[in-house]
C-alpha cells in the first residue's frame, strides 16, 4: 500500500469527529518540528522567536487545532455558517428530498 493511500492519511467522510489522541498522533511530527524551531529561534535570538511565533504556535498546536475544527458544529455555529439555501431550500431541492424519501420507503418495504 502506498504512502498516500495508507490509513493514516485517508479522509473520513462518515461525519464522525476525530479523537484528541488520534489528532495528536497524526500531528506529532509537526509539533516536534515546531518545538525544535522554537528552541533554535530562542538560542539564536529571542526577537526571532517572537517574530516566528505565529508559525511556531501553528506547528506546535496543529494536533489540537485539527481536533477542534473536526468537532461537529453546534446549533449556533450551524446557524452562523449556513447559507440562504440551507435555511430556505429551493423548491426543487425540497421536492428531490421528498421523492428520495418516497423511494427509500418503497425499497425498504420490498
Amino acid at each position: 500500500e502506498t504512502f498516500l493511500r495508507s490509513r493514516l492519511f485517508r479522509q473520513s467522510r462518515s461525519g464522525k469527529s476525530i479523537g484528541l489522541m488520534q489528532a495528536l498522533k497524526l500531528h506529532w511530527i509537526h509539533s516536534a518540528i515546531g518545538a525544535i524551531v522554537a528552541f533554535i529561534c530562542w538560542k539564536t535570538s529571542p526577537g526571532l522567536l517572537v517574530w516566528m511565533s505565529p508559525v511556531i504556535f501553528g506547528l506546535v498546536l496543529s494536533g489540537f487545532v485539527h481536533w477542534l475544527t473536526a468537532q461537529p458544529a453546534g446549533p449556533a455555529f450551524s446557524a452562523l455558517l449556513s447559507t440562504n439555501e440551507d435555511r430556505d431550500p429551493p423548491p426543487i431541492v425540497t421536492m428531490t428530498n421528498q421523492q428520495t424519501e418516497d423511494w427509500r420507503r418503497r425499497f425498504a418495504a420490498a
